[in-house]
């Protein structure tokens, strides 16, 4: 009967202990979860992590709990690191649509102001040469006006198409508008 009762308790015994090795094995991988985690995201917003010492909790429960408020704070600082950067993004494409808007003002009050009538760039490739041709311009002379158009915005010295700025294309280019 003492043997049963010895037997019994060794079995109770193992299991307990085994019980422990997989509790410590679990705690291990979550700090190690934890501190690969907190690595990854001090990487991403450019920090240097911190050394872990594993001596300073004491027990596996104890750094477990130091680590998963730093990891926490890092996590916040990532979420308001994203939010920054897609602010900024947003920024950067209202200035980019306010531009464009600005721009587009300013090639029209130019036309306006040169009296220049012309098929925009941006139809060329979407009208048919024969609805070109039927608001009154050749395909030839659209371009011609595009030329002279562009090369507006840029200085005399870039400016190399031979007749670019000619007198009698730029009276030609007039007498369209």
């Amino acid at each position: 009967m003492l043997l049963k009762i010895e037997q019994a308790c060794v079995g109770v015994f193992r299991t307990k202990v085994d019980e422990a090795e997989q509790c410590k094995a679990q705690l291990q991988q979550a700090i190690a979860n934890c501190k690969a985690e907190f690595v990854d995201i001090c990487a991403a917003l450019g920090e240097k992590p911190p050394l872990f010492d594993p001596k300073t909790g004491g027990s596996l429960k104890k750094e477990l709990e130091i680590i998963i408020p730093q990891l926490e704070v890092m996590k916040k600082q990532k979420i308001e690191r994203k939010d920054q950067i897609f602010s900024v993004l947003d920024q950067l494409q209202k200035l980019s649509k306010e531009i464009s808007r600005i721009m587009e003002n300013e090639i029209f009050f130019l036309i306006v102001f040169l009296n220049i009538s012309f098929v925009p760039a941006s139809n060329f490739g979407k009208c048919p040469v024969g609805d070109v041709e039927s608001d009154g311009y050749t395909l030839r002379r659209a371009k011609e006006i595009q030329n002279v158009t562009s090369c507006l915005a840029v200085s005399e010295s870039d400016i190399t198409e031979p007749n670019i700025l000619s007198v009698d294309l730029l009276n030609d280019v007039e007498a369209e508008g």
